[in-house]
């Protein structure tokens, strides 16, 4: 099951001057949604793909905090 398309518009949303607060909102939008286990992979795979592309981007405290995201999004996984 595909993330919802609100999810899907924020991350298109991100960029540089904006990622601190975009992650913020998908903490929170993460945070208020029931997820089965397919969509919360689907999130997971996109909040990764988001992480690496601000890691790129050296911003690197907006990366770890979308790494923090994927933490709780999926706490049973705790190598990741």
């Amino acid at each position: 099951m595909r993330p919802t398309k609100t999810f899907l518009d924020l991350i298109r949303t991100v960029n540089r001057d904006n990622a601190s607060d975009v992650v913020e909102r998908l903490r929170a939008l993460v945070a208020a949604e029931d997820q089965t286990e397919a969509r919360r992979d689907g999130m997971r795979r996109h909040l990764e793909t988001l992480a690496f592309r601000l890691a790129c981007d050296d911003r690197l405290g907006a990366a770890a905090d979308t790494y923090a995201v994927i933490a709780g999004l999926v706490p049973h996984d705790g190598a990741r």
